[in-house]
């Protein structure tokens, strides 16, 4: 889901996603019934709405609910919302979607202990990428195992909290026009996580400047 979190962004993101090179144009009435053609068209049985706390978390949230609502009431597909956060744990949680749609108990976080490697590979990937597509020039040593072990803590083994804290490092060194991301940027996006999850205790990437 778009960032925007308004209701037009709901079908123009489902557009986008499905190959409409002018998600963006049209209001919302003319957006969702191309999003019927298009469901359709390319025979979709299985919608997933990813990163739906946009939608939720903004102040269009419950126009956005009654939009999914009222996909699921019409048939049109079988719909997967997902997201984190408490304001789409409540969407969910409403008596308008009470038989519509089930709640579950969302992916498991990763810890250091058990998950390491995949977290670490993840990371690295996540570095890669960003050079590879010549946003930076210049790697950040995401996957060295001292920083990933940190960011794991610092992001409770949130995959999302870590793309969070990374998107905002990226936008940090793009800003700044530096060669790549560095340490002290991503131990300040993890404070800024940690106050917007509320989540106590201590970033230890502030350590590993020292």
């Amino acid at each position: 889901m778009d960032t925007l979190g308004t209701v037009k962004s709901v079908w123009s993101s489902i557009l986008e996603g499905l190959g409409d090179p002018n998600y963006e144009k049209g209001n919302e009435t003319l957006q969702r019934k191309r999003v019927k053609k298009a469901l359709d068209r390319e025979g979709v049985h299985v919608l997933i709405l990813d990163e739906f706390n946009h939608v939720a978390d903004s102040s269009q949230g419950k126009r956005g609910a009654n939009a999914i609502k009222n996909l699921l009431s019409d048939g049109w597909v079988s719909i997967i919302v997902m997201g984190t956060s408490e304001e789409l744990d409540n969407m969910v949680d409403n008596d308008a979607f009470d038989r519509r749609m089930i709640k579950s108990p969302g992916l498991p976080a990763r810890t250091w202990k058990n998950d390491s490697e995949s977290w670490t590979k993840f990371l690295g990937e996540l570095d890669e990428g960003i050079v590879e597509r010549r946003i930076l020039t210049g790697r950040a040593g995401l996957d060295g195992e001292a920083v990933a072990r940190e960011l794991c803590s610092v992001c409770c083994g949130m995959v999302g909290d870590a793309h969070w804290i990374v998107l905002e490092s990226l936008k940090d060194a793009v800003r700044h026009d530096l060669p790549s991301m560095t340490l002290r940027d991503l131990a300040a996006n993890g404070d800024a996580l940690m106050r917007k999850r509320k989540r106590g205790g201590t970033n230890g990437l502030w350590a590993l400047l020292s």
